[in-house]
């Protein structure tokens, strides 16, 4: 099953628990732009898209602003980003 037939599989409610915690565990900080998500703006990101086979691991999953995860798609960031990349800058290049 892929990382999106996984995340898919859970109920709303175990969505929502998952949600939660890693809103927590990220410090409500968005990991694209790096600024605090309000919990209504609040989704979780695969960083290694589902669609590329990431699973749907606490490890994979990293809180993200709607927006943000809209705008990255199923690409996967760069490893190390250079200094002067602020955030979302390298989604929107292509």
């Amino acid at each position: 099953m892929s990382g999106r037939d996984e995340w898919r599989a859970l109920s709303g409610r175990q969505r929502k628990r998952i949600t939660d915690a890693i809103y927590i565990r990220d410090a409500a900080r968005c990991h694209l732009c790096h600024q605090l998500v309000r919990r209504r703006d609040a989704s979780v990101d695969h960083v290694v898209p589902s669609s590329k086979g990431g699973p749907s691991t606490l490890d994979n999953l990293k809180l993200a602003h709607r927006r943000c995860n809209f705008a990255k798609g199923n690409r996967v960031p760069p490893l190390r980003p250079s200094a002067e990349v602020d955030g979302l800058a390298w989604f929107t290049d292509s």
